[in-house]
């Protein structure tokens, strides 16, 4: 296996998702995401099919001072089932 310290122009001077990734330090989901949102542009020749980026595309997203979204969590409270504090019914071990 050959590994590029360049990226990998595939054609016409396109990107692949992997390298469009490493250029943006991203994760390639967060790319495929922000490709969702509209917040980056790319191009894919039919459904299904793999996503491309120009470099231009990948300036003029750093350009606008795009940076990556904190995640989102939800706040779950913790429960433990009725019963003793640890979730431990005495009942179901008999010595």
């Amino acid at each position: 296996m050959t590994y590029l310290s360049e990226p990998q122009i595939i054609c016409y001077g396109l990107l692949s998702i992997t390298e469009a990734a490493a250029e943006l330090n991203y994760s390639v989901s967060g790319v495929r995401k922000l490709v969702r949102q509209g917040k980056l542009r790319a191009f894919q020749h039919a459904k299904g099919s793999r996503l491309l980026f120009k470099q231009e595309w990948l300036d003029e997203f750093v350009d606008a001072g795009s940076t990556p979204e904190p995640p989102q969590y939800r706040k779950v409270k913790a429960r433990l089932p009725d019963g003793d504090e640890f979730g431990f019914d005495p009942a179901v071990l008999r010595i």
